[in-house]
């Protein structure tokens, strides 16, 4: 289990990279990282996609690395 653990780790910070790169460059909604991180995504898994960013969202914002005005998020 420790190989995957760690891959599954290294995977979530490069995710969690990229959320913030994309912050950097524009504040953005959702939806819009969602598009952009994973195009082409089929429909049906649209919304687990953004469950799972929002996951990554919500830790930055309570890490103080990214804030939410309404639906749009900036990189604080």
């Amino acid at each position: 289990p420790g190989p995957l653990l760690r891959a599954y780790l290294r995977h979530r910070r490069a995710r969690e990279t990229e959320i913030v790169r994309r912050l950097d460059e524009a504040p953005s909604t959702l939806e819009a990282l969602v598009a952009g991180i994973y195009p082409g995504l089929p429909a049906a898994v649209v919304p687990s996609a953004g469950d799972s960013l929002l996951a990554h969202l919500v830790k930055l914002e309570r890490e103080g690395r990214a804030r939410r005005d309404g639906e749009v998020w900036t990189r604080a």
